[in-house]
């Protein structure tokens, strides 16, 4: 509902209009939300256009034209020259035809795009999250009223969501920039159509492109007969350019063609669109852990050229469906990278198995002892899969977390007193959470060094986003990396070794010592940071705007908070400043 007050003179008055009273909004042109046709768009497209013209003009004129003699007596013709011309004429004129309604239908086809209904709304399917919440719905139970579940999610196992749409996205639906709309099974965006190549018109397309490889490949093969004739008999330059002119412009549109055509072959073969063939190259997700589409040749091809194979060639007949929904080869694995490590706790169940050869613990060199696994940061999902996989787990987390204090430095048993007194060092393998930064990683390095022998292994995971794939040139020289990092949708984990290299220890060696002015009357005072705190444990701008618009606000001897802020500059500048009392 919209509440419009309209306000005349002393006299205001409010309307409640409700959305059903409202009219429906305008059509809009396809899955376009701006302008559809301007010169960048016109351009491609009147390219090609050109280039068929020029063809089919210079074939027709110089080959189709004196094979058919139109201009001789019909008694005088050569009938085998008239007949060969005239089943050439109605081959490469259908060719064309079909190739002209493929491309016309790839153009002004809607690729498909998201409806505009309550599921794909966020508002709608945030008030529907509460109200299933307050009355105890189980999700189990929203999917059996009809929730379709999407498999493809964000990092954080959230559902995707297009900020610029603002809707939720289906499975396979990308956001085109171009087009300024969400694309339903999106391939790819296609200048040359001036369209994007989608759920709806990804039949067109492909019919498009194999109806132009078959007519340059007859024009190319028919053809050859007029550009050799030009050598062995008499002909005029003009003539003989413009024939070979059409042979070169067909040969290169017909090499193109089979390279373009035998590429959306395959990935159509695979059930895969050009976007997702994209991705797994550039991110180099493990394909055995990807949510998969294929369901075998013939099915993925009825997926795109429709049921019934008798029209799999004809322009009519599209695929069923919405677009909406497609049905998994398998049940993916969870594809997220949450703080908890639940996206490694997955790709790390294998891995563990494999580590029989992992030093022991404390108690056992090469006996029935248990492994003892140093996790740094509260993954507890991840920590759960090790205990199941025999593992003797302790936890090292900078930061306290509720009532669980934080550790500043992971309790360890030194490699000299170890020797000395017979006993070993701590851990055998380290499971280190990427901070996000390059200080806080180098600190936690050290820490986990410090804990683990030569040899022992360090599996550091995290998102991509979050720079996760920077850490191998980060681990050297206290470790050495072991293969490529590997994992699950965009979570990735990389394995290392330990080396000899002596870690920089204990907790003290990493304190700075300096000053800091929190602009307060005391001026400059001693501070000590560590790494990893935000804005390097010091006074950036932002804190420093807000120190100085708190300051003249607050009351004398207000009780300030400061929970979790950096080195805890907010409430010191704040206590500076006439707080009474300041807890961090």
């Amino acid at each position: 509902s919209i509440v419009v007050r309209i306000r005349r003179g002393s006299i205001s008055r409010r309307f409640l209009i409700r959305a059903g009273s409202l009219p429906p909004p305008p059509p809009r042109w396809m899955a376009f939300k701006g302008e559809r046709w301007t010169v960048a768009t016109l351009l491609p497209v009147g390219f090609v256009v050109w280039i068929i013209s020029t063809i089919w003009i210079l074939y027709t004129t110089l080959h189709l034209l004196p094979l058919l003699q139109l201009y001789e007596d019909p008694q005088n013709r050569d009938q085998i020259r008239y007949k060969r011309g005239v089943l050439q004429a109605c081959i490469s004129q259908a060719l064309t035809f079909m190739m002209m309604i493929c491309y016309l239908a790839s153009i002004l086809t809607d690729p498909g795009g998201i409806p505009d209904t309550p599921e794909w709304r966020q508002e709608i399917t945030t008030r529907e999250g509460r109200r299933r919440r307050n009355s105890g719905e189980s999700d189990e139970k929203a999917k059996q009223k009809g929730h379709n579940k999407s498999f493809e999610v964000k990092h954080t196992g959230e559902r995707r969501f297009c900020k610029w749409c603002d809707k939720f996205k289906p499975d396979r639906c990308h956001h085109c920039r171009v087009c300024k709309s969400c694309i339903l099974r999106m391939d790819h965006h296609c200048p040359w159509i001036a369209n994007c190549v989608g759920f709806r018109n990804h039949k067109y397309f492909l019919l498009l492109v194999f109806y132009s490889l078959v007519t340059v490949d007859y024009i190319v093969f028919t053809m050859s007969e007029s550009v050799s004739r030009t050598i062995t008999e008499e002909t005029p330059a003009r003539r003989r350019f413009l024939l070979v002119f059409c042979m070169t412009l067909s040969v290169i549109m017909c090499t193109l063609l089979h390279v373009f055509l035998g590429l959306h072959i395959m990935l159509t073969c695979r059930a895969t669109t050009t976007i997702e063939f994209c991705e797994k190259r550039h991110r180099r997700v493990d394909a055995m852990n990807c949510v998969s589409y294929d369901h075998g040749i013939c099915a993925n091809l009825k997926a795109v050229l429709g049921h019934n194979p008798l029209f799999w060639l004809i322009p009519c007949g599209p695929p069923e469906g919405s677009g909406l929904y497609f049905d998994v080869a398998k049940n993916p694995k969870a594809m997220t990278s949450s703080a908890d490590g639940s996206a490694a706790a997955g790709s790390l169940q294998d891995k563990l198995k494999d580590m029989r050869d992992a030093p022991r613990d404390l108690g056992g060199g090469g006996g029935g002892g248990r492994k003892c696994a140093l996790v740094v940061g509260r993954a507890r999902a991840l920590q759960k899969v090790l205990k199941q996989q025999g593992f003797d787990v302790r936890e090292w987390n900078r930061f306290s977390e509720g009532p669980k204090p934080g550790t500043p430095w992971p309790v360890i048993i030194d490699d000299g007193d170890a020797s000395s007194s017979g006993e070993r060092p701590s851990c055998s393998v380290c499971f280190l959470r990427y901070p996000g930064s390059a200080d806080a990683l180098d600190f936690a390095l050290h820490g986990a060094a410090s804990a683990l022998p030569r040899g022992a292994r360090l599996f550091i995971f995290g998102h991509v986003q979050e720079g996760v794939l920077s850490a191998p040139a980060a681990v050297s020289p206290l470790f050495k990396v072991k293969g490529r990092a590997f994992g699950t949708g965009d979570a990735r984990i990389l394995a290392a070794v330990r080396t000899k290299k002596k870690a920089t220890q204990p907790f003290e060696a990493w304190l700075h010592h300096g000053s800091l002015d929190l602009g307060g009357p005391g001026g400059a005072r001693p501070w000590v940071t560590v790494p990893g705190l935000f804005a390097g444990g010091l006074l950036d701008v932002m804190t420093k705007l807000l120190l100085d618009t708190l300051s003249p606000a607050l009351p004398a001897g207000a009780r300030v908070l400061d929970f979790g802020a950096g080195s805890g500059a907010l409430g010191a500048g704040l206590l500076e400043r006439g707080a009474r009392r300041t807890a961090a």
